[in-house]
């Protein structure tokens, strides 16, 4: 009845240790389902981020662009400004030019007058032969064609100033109109740079906000993965405890060797003198590895007189194994082992009964009595 509930007590710690683990390895599902999450959250506020710096650069190539523009229509206006002059110039030249003959021609007018020239030779020129007339026409002409060429030059010119001053007020005003919309794309960039600004500073706040949600989930998942391991650790540790109270049980080749080799001494063989072998001997290489054959609790790890390096596994509470003539031990006191765990190191044999070969010494004993190992051990 008391070991039925002991197995009862041992089969529910088990199923809640079981449950407890599979309630963990959930949790820890949801945990890296929302990392992934949170993960995309941050990729798209970086993407959003980087949208930001490419549409600023692109609003600066336009504004760029259209500096450019601006520059080479202040080019054209300061060229046409030089030729504005130049008409200038030429126009003053003309206007001087145009004075000049007709201080000329008054100057002639007068000397005529001041000649005392009289009527009637006045009238005798103008009424006498052909020639006289012919004379004074052609005179009178070719002051006239001075003076109508001179105005010609004169409109000429100032018709050119006219439409170089029209072009020049056409120029001014795409120049103005220029202006305005490069004031108009400087003041959307002021603004649009303002609210870049607020919209990168709210990223970055809501980017280190979704870093730090995305830390703290991480670090939930190493916590939870911490316990889920230390879950099976203490599982297993329970397990384990469990086995080590078995008894090794009657003897029916069911364990495997602690050693592979080949058997140096029998069980019951003469040792020295009447004293006869407790265990069996095993050949092995120096450094091989020595097993436990069943989980157990280590009662004793040293170097005991006679066997050397020695390890004496508890399985239960009646039934111990020794492995003795080790090289190097593995585990120390009251350690919990488990079946088919390395523990020690193959090492000499005493020298004096064994000459000087390597091997293990392998001993089963069942309430203080030493039995045949290879009962126990697989054929």
């Amino acid at each position: 009845m008391t070991a039925n509930l002991h197995l009862k007590s041992i089969a529910f710690c088990l199923i809640f240790s079981l449950y407890s683990s599979v309630q963990a390895n959930e949790s820890l599902q949801t945990i890296q389902q929302q990392i992934s999450q949170q993960q995309q959250k941050v990729s798209q506020k970086l993407n959003d981020k980087a949208s930001l710096h490419a549409t600023l650069q692109q609003l600066n190539a336009t504004l760029d662009q259209h500096d450019q523009t601006l520059q080479k229509l202040q080019k054209n206006l300061e060229k046409n400004q030089r030729s504005q002059q130049v008409t200038l110039r030429e126009k003053v030249a003309l206007d001087r030019q145009f004075s000049k003959q007709k201080q000329q021609l008054k100057q002639v007018i007068n000397a005529i007058y001041k000649a005392n020239i009289n009527p009637s030779f006045a009238e005798k020129l103008l009424s006498d032969d052909q020639s006289n007339k012919l004379v004074l026409k052609q005179y009178l002409n070719r002051l006239y064609q001075q003076k109508i060429q001179l105005l010609q030059a004169t409109q000429k010119t100032q018709d050119a100033l006219n439409e170089n001053q029209k072009t020049l007020q056409q120029q001014q005003q795409a120049y103005k109109a220029q202006q305005k919309i490069a004031q108009q794309l400087r003041q959307k960039q002021v603004a649009l740079k303002a609210e870049q600004q607020k919209l990168l500073q709210a990223l970055e706040q809501s980017i280190a906000q979704e870093q730090k949600t995305l830390a703290k989930l991480k670090q939930d998942e190493s916590a939870l993965r911490t316990r889920i391991a230390n879950a099976l650790k203490a599982e297993q540790q329970q397990a384990l405890l469990t086995q080590a109270k078995q008894q090794l049980g009657r003897p029916h080749h069911q364990y495997p060797w602690p050693l592979q080799g080949k058997i140096l001494y029998q069980f019951g063989t003469p040792q020295l003198g009447e004293l006869r072998w407790q265990g069996i001997v095993i050949q092995g290489k120096e450094g091989q590895n020595v097993k436990a054959i069943a989980a157990g609790k280590v009662l004793m790890a040293g170097t005991f007189s006679g066997y050397g390096q020695l390890v004496i596994v508890q399985h239960g509470t009646q039934d111990i194994t020794l492995y003795g003539y080790n090289s190097r031990l593995l585990v120390k006191k009251d350690d919990i082992v488990r079946a088919g765990q390395t523990i020690a190191l193959v090492g000499h044999l005493p020298s004096n009964s064994l000459r000087g070969q390597t091997g293990l010494y392998f001993e089963i004993t069942q309430r203080g009595k030493s039995l045949d190992p290879l009962q126990w051990l697989k054929k």
